[in-house]
């Protein structure tokens, strides 16, 4: 981070943990991000449960446990990833909004195209 603060949230972690722990940076940054997952697909603001996010993560409960402590490690101020799952989430939420509003311009392109240009 050499001369300027961090941006990112992958580069906000690895400030906290120091670029040696990069392995327990991956579990902060893959949680949290599973986390705020949760959040846009459940389509609330409500914690996941941990079978929840276990299932959305892709990973065994007790490897989320280790990955949560991994969080608690990084950020002893917070209680769980939430707040910060939030933020993320609404990123997550406004750069889908986007792709869809191109993608229905490319369907609406192609619906005014003549079916002689498509062959």
């Amino acid at each position: 981070m050499m001369g300027r603060p961090p941006r990112t949230f992958a580069e906000v972690v690895v400030a906290k943990l120091g670029i040696w722990k990069a392995g327990q940076a991956m579990k902060v940054i893959g949680v949290t991000t599973a986390w705020a997952v949760c959040l846009v697909l459940d389509g609330d603001d409500q914690r996941p449960t941990q079978v929840r996010l276990a299932e959305v993560y892709c990973k065994s409960q007790p490897s989320v446990n280790r990955d949560l402590a991994a969080f608690r490690k990084a950020f002893p101020e917070e209680e769980d990833p939430h707040r910060i799952a939030l933020v993320l989430a609404a990123d997550i939420s406004r750069r889908q909004a986007q792709a869809l509003d191109r993608l229905d311009g490319l369907v609406m392109r192609a619906s005014m195209t003549p079916m002689a240009k498509l062959a």
